[in-house]
């Protein structure tokens, strides 16, 4: 008869093993995190909003959607769900295609539903497009997207000049007509806002992290959407109001961890003891016969 069996404590160590391995690889990417921080406050002070967070926007405000029937602006809002919010204008020979481009391609890789999670809201400030410019465009980019239950989620808008320029106060967006170019000068950028028409998160720029996007909208819904494993990485990050990204919080990624390796490790201790303990009993069984 062999010696009876010990808990198996090489097990135990190797596991040990992981959750340090697990504590190195996070601590690298929250590193990673931080250092591209800085790589991208330039291109913030450069292209970013004026930001206005928390402020409340005019829903009185009136547009004609794309097809050409005036509608309150709080006609999107009060419905349960975030809005994504981006100023352009559809004849722009680039930057506002890169950035709608940029926002589609974003938003084919966030698991939400348009519609039944979230709505969104492009509103022209060249007061001169029309609603048959908005309807060309906004067919463009449901194509785009492949996902036609956007159709009634995305809206495309024209205003007069009055009505625009408000609006582009509120969020803290700034364009100018150059008559030379017969172009516009202006920034760049999404926003969230909450179901009651809050600015909630601003996202500089042309192109946008599938994650800030989807981050930004479960944080403008209060927590209505996304699963709970979703809430519980969120918490794990920060909004950078001057980047418009969201970094790592290392410590509380850190609980998180710490947190699910004690939960592992008493699923683990006792999976090995129950296994152990029966192999001990099986021993001394053999034993008395």
């Amino acid at each position: 008869m062999g010696p009876r069996p010990m808990l198996n404590i090489k097990r135990f160590v190797f596991f040990i093993g992981i959750k340090l391995n697990l504590f190195l690889i996070i601590s690298a990417f929250a590193q990673g995190e931080f250092e591209s921080k800085d790589k991208s406050q330039d291109e913030f002070i450069e292209i970013g909003f004026k930001q206005k967070l928390n402020e409340q926007l005019p829903l009185d405000l009136v547009f004609r959607d794309d097809e050409g029937n005036k509608v309150e602006l709080g006609k999107y809002f009060n419905q349960g769900k975030p809005v994504i919010l981006n100023m352009v204008y559809y004849e722009c020979p680039m930057l506002c295609n890169l950035q709608l481009n940029g926002l589609t391609d974003s938003l084919k890789k966030v698991p939400f539903n348009p519609g039944e999670d979230y709505s969104l809201i492009a509103v022209s400030f060249d007061h001169e497009e029309t609603h048959v410019l908005a309807k060309d465009k906004k067919a463009n980019y449901i194509k785009q997207y492949g996902r036609y239950e956007a159709e009634d989620a995305w809206h495309f808008l024209v205003g007069e000049l009055k009505d625009i320029q408000v609006l582009a106060d509120a969020v803290g967006f700034a364009f100018k007509y150059d008559p030379e170019t017969d172009e516009y000068s202006h920034k760049s950028g999404v926003l969230c806002i909450t179901p009651e028409g809050k600015i909630s998160r601003y996202f500089p720029g042309v192109e946008y992290e599938p994650r800030d996007l989807k981050f930004g909208m479960m944080e403008a819904s209060k927590g209505k959407i996304g699963s709970l494993a979703d809430k519980i990485f969120l918490s794990c990050f920060s909004y950078d109001p001057e980047t418009g990204k969201y970094n790592v919080l290392i410590h509380n990624t850190l609980k998180i961890t710490s947190l699910l390796t004690v939960v592992a490790m008493g699923i683990l201790l006792t999976v090995l003891f129950k296994s152990d303990l029966k192999k001990m009993k099986s021993y001394e069984d053999n034993d008395k016969k």
